[in-house]
């Protein structure tokens, strides 16, 4: 059997287990209640966080609320991917807008070894 029609047999399958569904809803639902909060602080021109600007990612995001309209631009590309994976036809253009931001702040945080 060839590797596409494996992975076609996959899929199926797991499309039609009803406990993969919930958990594609579930995991759907997480994320966008992760980005929605953060975002709408960026969209209302707050600071995100009270962490000193002694500490690298403090001075980070200092510096990255200073910098004019790309700190709310952040925020509104969060609040819409968010909604976007929350609609069931949308959720793939919302994964895709999704990731980059979250790349970014996982590759941030590891960079200035945020440990909190």
């Amino acid at each position: 059997m060839e590797l596409g029609t494996r992975l076609d047999n996959i899929h199926n399958n797991v499309k039609s287990n009803k406990w993969f569904r919930y958990f594609a809803i579930f995991n759907r639902i997480a994320l966008a209640a992760g980005f929605i909060p953060s975002g709408l602080t960026k969209v209302f021109d707050e600071r995100f966080t009270s962490l000193s600007v002694k500490h690298p990612m403090g001075n980070y995001l200092e510096a990255l609320y200073h910098t004019g309209y790309y700190y709310p631009f952040i925020g509104y590309l969060q609040v819409a991917a968010a909604v976007l994976l929350l609609i069931p036809r949308t959720a793939t253009l919302g994964a895709v807008i999704y990731f980059p931001i979250i790349l970014n702040i996982c590759i941030l945080s590891l960079a200035v070894g945020f440990d909190g």
